[in-house]
């Protein structure tokens, strides 16, 4: 039995022409339409979703995005829970009209709003004009959850980040009684008090839930010195490096050399309660580093699991390597507090040569070890944003 249901409702605001109703009838009806037309109409739409045994309703706003029309969004402003700003990444002015969209919400419905910043048309990566760098310092700085994404090639990225945003209103509203803190300088919102008990009863799915997500965290603080752990490994030549490049913002290299010693690097995810610091481990298979590698294992509480989508082989490889972590960690400790996410890389050259596509077999491998799945292509830095976001949000709701 579901509880009462609960309406939300989404509004996207932005420019004329950054695919806010493409992203839309994506994320609706898994269409893209290349020629389509700007909406000279403010138009939504309602979808029935089940996120954590609760019943949603959401009706999702699509507004209009040019300038003469632009007074009219205001008025369908009222009682909205969730704002995206869309901007799109080879428009520079349609990512600094973003301030306007922002104080055009925040002077209608206050900064109490759960925010999303979405950069669109990834698949045109050659005629970028706004860097991954200045998209996410944009969301940090007023506290959005944030994604690049390319409402062209993929579908995945879109339905994510949506549930992922409307994960932020159910914590919200959650969470709401607790005393939460503005800190400017790292332009995130962060609990004051973190181990305060937050929710309703210390029974139920919503305040045991919130209450078990808020101890993971603490655990995290405490155990790790505030960093997740985890580690890139597969065959060699499936893009290991060229994956955690891209999370770093550092572009692509197609001459990209193996990895000969142990590189480590880190990043941050940040959502409206909390920001989370995940260091990353990119190892060497050479055989002399064996030992090295599984100590690095062992620390590890996420594990990315990189195969060449076009090469059976590699994909077996992922299919060993999660029994072998399996028996590494299931062996020193009988509590499950580790990750799978498997990656399917080089989506691009699958596309281009026509060969044969073993992202089925991926997804089958994943739904049998109840891991995250991504098919990706770290030249296009097509999914790449949200991989982090994901596998930490799902670390995090672990038991």
């Amino acid at each position: 039995m579901f509880e009462e249901e609960i309406e939300i409702k989404l509004i996207l605001l932005g420019e004329s022409g950054v695919g806010k109703t493409s992203i839309i009838k994506r994320y609706y009806e898994d269409t893209f339409n290349p020629d389509q037309e700007s909406t000279l109409s403010t138009n939504f739409a309602t979808k029935d979703l089940v996120i954590n045994n609760k019943k949603i309703k959401l009706n999702l706003w699509d507004t209009i995005g040019q300038e003469k029309y632009r007074s009219l969004s205001t008025y369908f402003l009222k009682e909205t829970e969730i704002v995206i700003l869309v901007y799109s990444i080879i428009s520079r002015k349609s990512f600094n009209e973003l301030n306007y969209w922002y104080n055009l919400f925040v002077d209608n419905l206050g900064k109490n709003i759960i925010l999303g910043v979405i950069g669109n048309k990834c698949d045109l990566i050659s005629k970028q004009e706004v860097s991954d760098k200045e998209g996410i310092e944009f969301a940090k700085k007023h506290n959005a959850l944030f994604a690049q994404i390319s409402v062209k090639e993929n579908k995945i990225g879109i339905d994510a980040f949506i549930d992922n945003i409307i994960r932020e209103y159910l914590r919200s509203k959650i969470d709401k009684d607790f005393e939460i803190v503005e800190n400017r300088e790292k332009g995130i919102i962060l609990n004051k008090e973190i181990g305060k008990n937050i929710g309703g009863n210390d029974g139920g799915c919503c305040g045991g839930k919130a209450k078990a997500r808020k101890k993971k965290y603490v655990d995290i603080i405490k155990n790790n010195k505030g960093y997740i752990q985890s580690i890139f490994l597969g065959e060699n030549n499936v893009g290991k490096t060229s994956l955690i490049k891209r999370i770093k913002n550092e572009g692509f290299n197609k001459n990209e050399k193996h990895t000969s010693s142990l590189n480590e690097v880190e990043t941050s995810y940040t959502n409206s309660t909390m920001q989370i610091n995940l260091k990353i481990y990119d190892i060497s298979n050479d055989e002399k580093n064996r030992n090295q590698n599984i100590e690095k294992m062992k620390q590890c509480q996420i594990f990315f699991l990189v195969y060449d989508l076009s090469k059976n082989e590699t994909l077996k490889k992922v299919g060993d390597l999660i029994n072998e972590i399996k028996e590494l960690k299931e062996g020193e400790n009988n509590k499950k507090d580790f990750i799978f996410v498997i990656i399917g890389n080089k989506k691009d050259l699958v596309e281009k040569n026509g060969k044969k596509n073993y992202e089925e077999d991926g997804k089958t491998l994943s739904t049998k070890n109840n891991s995250i799945f991504f098919p990706v292509s770290a030249l296009d830095n097509s999914e790449i944003q949200n991989i982090i976001a994901m596998a930490i949000e799902s670390y995090i709701d672990l038991p």
